[in-house]
């Protein structure tokens, strides 16, 4: 259970700020000053913002570093799930290529991305995801990083059965869960998130659409903070803005702010 004596990690995604970086008000060279400006310290990356080069990554590093910011998560989205055998061993490839560079960021998990098609033959994809898992954890484990697996990306992930058939096909400690509040079907969300949790290296507290009065309107999102906290869940509470923007939350740094304000008020 998160000690109250302490600041809870709080981590935000720079997916969080996606409106901002499309319309090219911010890039990840600003993200973690932005992110410090916001009392936040721990921060999740991704290959989509992340620099080509390798001076750029050494540059972006020292930039963290100067606003006393570390990484704690990267996610590396290449869905799993293909049945093509070339698509399938080089997704685990480029899982590999960013597992890297997320252990030289200093990542403690990396996220995988199961992919939709595992809805269309779930029996067959769910072998192939458990063949990939299986190798992406062989150097997980050996570079001291936990993958993870967020329910995301169609039905099959929209409640617990699948990813914990997948987790117990692998069976490593070095795959767990990043279980997602706002992304669960609302019949299964909290049981669900209850049967994911004791699994959880990382996790999304996201947030669909706040009020004057600082809370989520779309989910009991106390209710999924308390599943969280009685499992004894004790890495970084990530923030994973995606709420409408309007008179209340006027742009995505007042909604992180209004996130990291609402998790602060329930730990």
């Amino acid at each position: 259970m998160t000690d109250r004596s302490e600041a809870p990690a709080i981590c935000n995604s720079m997916y969080s700020f996606h409106r901002m970086v499309e319309a090219g008000q911010l890039d990840v060279f600003g993200f973690p000053a932005l992110c410090a400006e916001l009392g936040i310290r721990l921060l999740e990356v991704s290959p989509t913002y992340l620099p080509a080069s390798e001076s750029d990554m050494e540059r972006l590093k020292e930039i963290i570093r100067d606003a006393g910011c570390s990484v704690t998560q990267m996610t590396c989205d290449f869905p799993l799930c293909t049945t093509d055998e070339g698509e399938r061993a080089a997704r685990v490839d480029d899982v590999r290529r960013w597992a890297d560079v997320a252990r030289g960021m200093g990542a403690s998990t990396i996220r995988c991305n199961l992919g939709r098609p595992l809805d269309k033959e779930p029996e067959r994809g769910i072998a192939q995801v458990i063949r990939s898992f299986k190798e992406i954890v062989s150097f997980c484990e050996s570079w001291r990083l936990v993958a993870v697996i967020e329910n995301t990306h169609g039905p099959s992930t929209g409640d617990a059965d699948t990813i914990l058939e997948i987790l117990s096909g692998v069976g490593s400690s070095a795959l767990g869960t990043c279980p997602d509040f706002g992304n669960f079907r609302e019949e299964v969300r909290y049981e669900s998130l209850a049967r994911l949790m004791p699994y959880a290296a990382h996790l999304h507290a996201k947030t669909w659409k706040l009020n004057a009065a600082g809370d989520e309107s779309t989910y009991d999102f106390p209710r999924c903070v308390q599943i969280a906290k009685d499992a004894g869940y004790a890495g970084a509470w990530g923030i994973e803005f995606e709420a409408e923007l309007d008179d209340v939350v006027t742009g995505e740094k007042t909604g992180v702010r209004m996130t990291r304000e609402l998790l602060e008020r329930l730990l």
